[in-house]
């Protein structure tokens, strides 16, 4: 990864990153977490990605287990 990390980016210098990349489809999915909660996510591809609205209404401040 090349430039600012994530942590940086969302100015969580604590959180814990974590990175899943999806080489056939050329996605990355970046969480970061603090104290075992999901703070922070970026979705990124070369083209829009879909995501569920209620997943996303669900996930931020969950505990990171349930994410």
């Amino acid at each position: 990864m090349t430039g600012r990390p994530p942590r940086a980016l969302f100015c969580l210098p604590g959180a814990h990153t974590q990175l899943l990349v999806g080489t056939r489809k050329s996605r990355a999915r970046i969480a970061l977490n603090v104290d075992g909660q999901l703070v922070a996510a970026l979705f990124a591809g070369p083209e829009p990605l879909a995501l569920k609205r209620d997943l996303l209404a669900t996930l931020p401040g969950a505990d990171a287990s349930a994410a």
